[in-house]
């Protein structure tokens, strides 16, 4: 699942033309891995991911998530 995110992430930066990191750190990725979470509003007790991250990113995040089960 990290892979999966990570190359996700990577992916986003390149689109987005942003460092990685801005789209999200490892720590959060390893956040998400450990809480497995359900829906993008679960994203917000996540530290460091706000209203604007998961608005933005929830969607596709809980997706890879899914497909990884």
């Amino acid at each position: 699942l990290f892979n999966a995110l990570d190359a996700w992430r990577t992916r986003k930066s390149n689109e987005e033309n942003l460092a990685p990191y801005i789209i999200a750190h490892n720590s959060m990725l390893k956040q998400i891995i450990k809480m497995h979470p359900k829906t993008p509003r679960d994203l917000n007790d996540i530290v460091g991911f706000g209203e604007r991250r998961v608005n933005k990113y929830g969607k596709e995040i809980i997706g890879i998530i899914n497909k990884s089960e």
